[in-house]
């Protein structure tokens, strides 16, 4: 069986019902799906960073609604992946990856310090 990782990005859509996204969701054995403990902890973080900044009430209020509709979101997705040792190689592959991607975009050279 294929298991498909769903990145933050990915749930943020499928939290907004993103319909091609929800259909191949729907599609989908849903033991195939899951997410990554990150996922889930910079999901929790944006929602808590509303919640800090909140300067009203009914901003306050609505800040405590999406978390509490983020946290049942994800208790759909039972086992989220751990971050293991080899998830963080990985995760600093993906960022090295990156920076040299922007540097390229921009036509800089790569870095002596990085």
């Amino acid at each position: 069986m294929t298991l498909w990782i769903l990145d933050t990005d990915h749930v943020s859509l499928l939290q907004r019902d993103h319909p091609g996204l929800k259909q191949k969701i729907t599609m989908t054995d849903p033991e195939a799906i899951a997410i990554t403990i990150v996922t889930a902890e910079e999901q929790v973080r944006g929602r808590l960073e509303v919640i800090r900044r909140a300067g009203s009430e009914p901003t306050l209020v609505l800040a405590y609604a999406r978390l509490h509709e983020t946290l049942l979101f994800l208790q759909q997705f039972v086992h989220p992946l751990a971050f293991s040792d080899e998830a963080y190689g990985c995760y600093m592959e993906l960022k090295r990856q990156k920076y040299e991607l922007v540097l390229k975009i921009y036509g800089l050279p790569p870095s002596p310090f990085h």
